[in-house]
């Protein structure tokens, strides 16, 4: 891998492989990982929350694999209800 990302950075800036290849990880002496689930307002829609980051983040990978596959498969109906129907914006559609 490392070897790779050399190489790549002959033909770009920022190697891309070393990017996609970063592990998430939260140490408890990270404020913003929130791994105490303290409370905090939710910016798009003012509501109070407690999720930590690793929560929200495994939780948007499980939903981005069944909205991908309701994109690939067209099954509209299954990609409106696991977007909330929310439009890009955060605005409920229709």
């Amino acid at each position: 891998m490392r070897i790779a990302a050399q190489l790549e950075s002959l033909v770009r800036p920022h190697s891309h492989l070393r990017a996609m290849a970063h592990h998430i990880s939260c140490a408890a002496d990270c404020p913003s990982a929130n791994l105490a689930n303290h409370a905090w307002k939710d910016s798009a829609d003012g509501r109070r929350r407690n999720e930590s980051f690793p929560e929200l983040y495994h939780r948007a990978l499980d939903l981005w694999q069944r909205l991908a596959k309701a994109l690939t498969t067209d099954d509209r109906q299954t990609f409106i209800a696991l977007s909330g129907h929310l439009n890009y914006n955060g605005v409920p559609e229709g």
